[in-house]
């Protein structure tokens, strides 16, 4: 007698990714028809083109700004690394060394510690920097999407001003309108 294999865990797995398929289809369904109609209705707005420009060259610099600190950023931790294993490498020598090469040893350790610790302190202020830049990258980031927000809702405005003219002139021709 062969032995049965449980299939109504199998059956249950199955199901729910069938469940979990289907939600996900229904969902990407939606939201393609939502922007399919957002896009249609919205129209043509008018770009405040000097405006949106200069936010965007500002984006520009502030990514380069921010890729040459992150550059910056890694070298200084190599760097970090470096020394330091040129610290360990002057405690072994030390630690082997006679006594008046001891003290040779032990000037070049505590060196090689000092610039350790410095290239830690150039780490810490390259990373500074960075994230510094990254937060004022992200800053002007938004600041481009608010005009880019703020073009649309012009264009909105505009959109009620001519329906509510047509409401006042009395000729609610056409409901829908052409875009």
């Amino acid at each position: 007698m062969e032995p049965q294999m449980n299939t109504d865990k199998l059956r249950y797995v199955n199901y729910s990714f069938i469940k979990i398929r289907f939600f996900f289809f229904l969902l990407v369904f939606i939201c393609v028809h939502l922007w399919l109609s957002s896009s249609v209705l919205a129209g043509p707005t008018p770009v405040p083109v000097d405006t949106l420009a200069k936010a965007a060259e500002k984006l520009e610099k502030a990514k380069t700004e921010l890729q040459r600190l992150k550059d910056v950023w890694d070298r200084a931790r190599l760097e970090a690394t470096l020394y330091d294993k040129r610290a360990q490498r002057a405690y072994k020598a030390w630690a082997k060394s006679a006594k008046k090469v001891r003290e040779q040893a032990r000037l070049k350790k505590e060196k090689a510690q000092m610039e350790f610790l410095l290239a830690i302190e150039k780490r810490k202020l390259a990373f500074s920097e960075w994230q510094a830049a990254r937060y004022r990258m992200l800053a002007d980031e938004s600041q481009v999407k608010a005009l880019a927000q703020d073009k649309d809702t012009q264009g909105i405005q505009a959109k009620i001003k001519e329906l509510e003219a047509k409401l006042k002139s009395g000729r609610p021709s056409s409901v829908g309108g052409s875009q």
